[in-house]
């Protein structure tokens, strides 16, 4: 039991260990997909909101305006991407 106590007390810094070799190692296999994302690529709609969420006034009604929903009893949302 003890050493089950020991290794979850050791999760969070293994795990930032971890995350930190990966930033430091990782080179993307295809480079352009990471830079070429472009708003042409994107649907207006999402733009729309994206817009509208940087915007000051932004509220979360003001979003929902912007969104479709599928459920409001379970928000749940759509908006294209």
């Amino acid at each position: 039991l003890e050493q089950e106590v020991e290794r979850r007390q050791r999760l969070g810094q293994e795990s930032a260990a971890r995350k930190a070799l990966i930033s430091k190692s990782y080179l993307p296999v295809r480079p352009d997909v990471y830079n070429t994302l472009q708003d042409e690529a994107l649907a207006p709609e999402f733009l729309a909101a994206a817009e509208y969420s940087r915007s000051p006034g932004a509220d979360f009604e003001g979003l929902l305006q912007r969104l479709e929903t599928v459920s409001g009893e379970k928000r749940i949302y759509r908006v294209p991407v």
